[in-house]
């Protein structure tokens, strides 16, 4: 049996907090603590509890509550604790809404704005995905520099630089959609 998704961990609350979440959207879900993997099209890995030398063939998605997205890493990876709606968002098992504002397509690392996809590169993605999990609230660009690059980049500029090309993506017509809060850092606005 190939099943819909795989949840590997060793945490069985959190194990079954994800397995309850996908099996909202998709029809066989299964639970593996990391010996032996069944065949799945998408996984999701608890890095927390398990570290694969390897990754299977399928969709990948690593969660962590201890540690950053590492440079480079070709994987889709988010920061725990996580909502039920981020987590079917990020496998693109929510629907986009057909708006004027804008929507993850996590799948594609790409953006929704006004009915258009627009096509990030891998660090973009991850900076619009940073802003668009803290809501319409501002977040530091230090905090941004740690979820995207981690702790020991040391280019304190790189955030003000992919801003930047956020910007120019997602700004077309002129609307901001990413606004500088003095002190504060980065803010998205949704629904313009």
């Amino acid at each position: 049996m190939i099943y819909d998704a795989c949840v590997v961990s060793r945490d069985r609350v959190f194990a079954q907090f994800v397995r309850l979440t996908l099996l909202e959207k998709l029809d066989s879900v299964t639970v593996a603590e990391g010996s032996h993997l069944p065949a799945a099209h998408r996984y999701v890995f608890d890095l927390d509890t398990f570290a694969p030398e390897s990754y299977p063939a399928g969709e990948i998605l690593c969660l962590s509550r201890k540690q950053f997205c590492p440079p480079n890493f070709p994987y889709l990876f988010a920061s725990r604790p996580l909502r039920k709606a981020r987590l079917l968002a990020l496998f693109g098992l929510i629907e986009p809404e057909r708006g004027d504002g804008l929507t993850p397509f996590p799948e594609r690392k790409s953006v929704l704005l006004a009915g258009r996809e627009i096509p990030l590169s891998p660090t973009e993605y991850a900076l619009f995905y940073a802003l668009w999990e803290n809501g319409e609230e501002p977040i530091s660009a230090e905090t941004l520099r740690e979820i995207v690059w981690g702790k020991d980049n040391p280019d304190k500029n790189a955030v003000n630089l992919y801003i930047h090309y956020l910007r120019r993506k997602l700004e077309p017509d002129g609307v901001k959609r990413i606004l500088s809060v003095r002190g504060r850092g980065y803010r998205l606005l949704r629904g313009v």
